[in-house]
């Protein structure tokens, strides 16, 4: 799961602002949870928040960043 993360993260680097980029960001906070990493899963659902609060995987985000 570690490695996803960390991939998913590249993936977004590289085009933040691309159409993947929701996506990846919100795969990131499955993966860091998938891991056991919650602090990390809960940050990034932060910002997956922040940045798509009417984003296509809300729910999903909040509950694998622990945020229900």
């Amino acid at each position: 799961p570690r490695q996803a993360a960390q991939a998913f993260a590249n993936a977004r680097a590289l085009n933040p602002d691309g159409s993947l980029a929701e996506d990846a960001l919100a795969r990131e906070v499955e993966a860091w949870h998938q891991g056991g990493e919650t602090q990390r899963a809960q940050q990034r659902a932060r910002e997956y928040l922040r940045l798509y609060p009417d984003g296509r995987r809300v729910a999903h985000v909040r509950r694998m960043g622990g945020l229900d």
